[in-house]
């Protein structure tokens, strides 16, 4: 198990600083290059290593504050849409707010 949480440990530190680019709590990171995943084996080897990291990840949140998982590039799409219209709409009401104050 502590080779677990070590591995774990440090795949957030990896995904931490890629976060740390973007401009909400979501990353896409994408995993392999032009070459892999060519043969069952290679995702089967590298998706139960994920799991097991994930799963570790997940049942520590209160540790780790953070949640990983697989996903597609339509919900990181629809999570970064959803942040640009809610960063629209926060910067719209405090907009709104100033000019009411500087009215009265």
């Amino acid at each position: 198990m502590r080779n677990v949480r070590e591995k774990a440990e440090m795949l957030l530190e990896q995904y931490g600083r890629t976060a740390s680019l973007f401009p909400h709590n979501v990353a896409m990171i994408s995993l392999g290059d032009d070459f892999r995943y060519s043969h069952p084996i290679e995702w089967d080897q590298q998706y139960l290593n994920y799991m097991t990291l994930f799963n570790y990840i997940n049942s520590n949140k209160d540790k780790y504050k953070a949640e990983v998982k697989f996903g597609t590039i339509s919900e990181y799409f629809q999570v970064s849409i959803l942040f640009r219209c809610g960063m629209y709409l926060l910067t719209s009401l405090v907009l709104h707010q100033y000019k009411r104050s500087q009215s009265q």
